[in-house]
C-alpha cells in the first residue's frame, strides 16, 4: 500500500471566477477514477479569471497504479470533476512588492508585502506562493490567510509563507494576492 502525490497547477480559463471544489485523474476525455481514494487541497478559495492556482492530489492507500509511473499522465488527465461559477466579490488590485526567497538550514520562506491602494477589505487578504523546481514543475505551495482587521485599510500588510513538505529546495516561486 502507498500514496501519491501530485502537485501543479490549475489555470482559470471560463472567463470569470471559480470555486474549485475537487480535482480528479481522469481517463482521457472520460470519467474520473479512483474517487473514492483521493483528496485535493487548493490553498485559494476562489480562481480569478485567467489566474493560476496551485493544488495538491493525494491518491490512496492504493495498492497499484493505474499504469506505470512513467506514463500515468499519458494514460490519464488531470480533470476539475466539481467547479461553480463564483459571485464572491475578489479584489485582484493588491499589489506584492518586495517578495523574496530566504533560505538557511535545509528551510526556505518568502517574506514580502502586499499594498492596497484601494478601498478597505472587509472579508480577508490571501497570498498564495507556489513553488518550482529547475524543469518549471510545482513542487509546492504555501499561503498567508488573514481576516479583515485595520491592518487592511490601506498601505502594507508583510507576510511569510513558509516552504514546507517539498521535494527539493525551490528554484523559484510565484506569489499572488487576492482578498475581499
Amino acid at each position: 500500500m502507498f500514496t501519491l502525490y501530485l502537485w501543479g497547477e490549475l489555470l482559470n480559463g471560463t472567463g470569470e471566477s471559480q470555486e474549485v471544489i475537487s480535482i480528479y485523474l481522469c481517463e482521457v476525455g472520460g470519467d474520473p477514477i479512483l474517487e473514492d481514494v483521493t483528496i485535493s487541497f487548493f490553498p485559494m478559495e476562489v480562481l480569478p479569471p485567467g489566474w493560476k492556482g496551485p493544488f495538491q492530489m493525494v491518491m490512496g492507500p492504493l495498492d497499484a497504479l493505474p499504469a506505470p509511473a512513467d506514463q500515468l499522465l499519458d494514460q490519464y488527465e488531470l480533470c476539475v470533476a466539481e467547479a461553480e461559477p463564483s459571485d464572491f466579490p475578489l479584489r485582484e488590485d493588491l499589489v506584492v512588492t518586495d517578495a523574496s526567497l530566504v533560505g538557511a538550514d535545509g528551510s526556505c520562506r518568502v517574506e514580502g508585502t502586499v499594498r492596497n491602494d484601494g478601498p478597505a477589505l472587509s472579508d480577508y487578504l490571501q497570498v498564495v506562493v507556489t513553488f518550482y523546481n529547475a524543469e518549471d514543475l510545482v513542487i509546492g505551495y504555501g499561503d498567508f490567510y488573514t481576516v479583515a482587521t485595520s491592518d487592511l485599510q490601506a498601505g502594507e500588510v508583510s507576510f511569510t509563507v513558509e516552504c514546507l513538505d517539498m521535494p527539493e529546495f525551490p528554484d523559484d516561486y510565484a506569489v499572488q494576492a487576492v482578498g475581499s
